[in-house]
């Protein structure tokens, strides 16, 4: 559907029946590079139209691109940049800081918001080749070192509360076994595809349990 006043502008709405028949299919890649997709294959469509010579029809390249895209995408925003923001976010939770739910919400939000909005212009503008344009961006190594990032800043934030003056070497040991449960648990619950609203207030309920038994 994200193709149909594309194609409508393109074909008329007489033959934009026609022309939807081969996109009523399976398609399924990562949500913040699709639109990336659906421009290029918007503009193939709209080469074709002008009689211009193309590597490879609008129809076929959905099916081509989508299962690469999705695994540079996934990597990059389930894998990297949504991890570290959670921690990040559970270490300004952990010392009050009441808006750490909502810097969670807007650094992730803000990232997959350029892909998708800048995602359409580059896709319509370069069209089949975006996919090379995505592949020199090298968004699979920059997930790698977001993965690594996320570890060391958990490790850290685990240590500075083991170390902390106010908690004697029991609770210590309680609190940062205590926040890499939470970690873990977070990442479960939103690969098992909990809405994010409730791994938040999860969160914020978690955080302040800790903080009235330990601090």
């Amino acid at each position: 559907m994200a193709l149909l006043p594309g194609l409508t502008l393109l074909y008329g709405k007489e033959r934009v029946p026609q022309a939807l028949q081969g996109y009523l299919k399976y398609f399924n890649t990562n949500t913040f590079l699709a639109p990336t997709i659906a421009a290029a294959t918007l503009s193939i469509e709209a080469a074709t139209c002008r009689d211009e010579q193309v590597t490879i029809d609008g129809h076929s390249y959905p099916d081509v691109v989508m299962a690469p895209v999705a695994a540079v995408g996934d990597a990059l925003f389930w894998g990297g940049i949504r991890p570290l923001l959670s921690v990040v976010a559970v270490c300004f939770a952990v010392y009050g800081y009441w808006w750490s739910p909502l810097f969670l919400i807007v650094f992730f939000n803000l990232p997959a918001g350029i892909f998708r909005v800048g995602g359409v212009w580059l896709g319509y503008h370069h069209g089949a080749s975006v996919v090379l344009l995505i592949q020199r961006w090298r968004l699979a190594d920059i997930a790698i070192v977001l993965k690594r990032c996320t570890v060391v800043v958990a490790g850290g934030l685990c240590a500075v509360l083991t170390h902390q003056h106010q908690l004697d070497l029991m609770w210590s040991v309680v609190g940062s076994f205590v926040v890499i449960v939470a970690l873990f648990a977070t990442v479960i619950c939103l690969r098992k595809g909990v809405p994010l609203t409730v791994v938040l207030i999860g969160m914020i309920a978690g955080v302040t349990a800790v903080d009235k038994l330990l601090l």
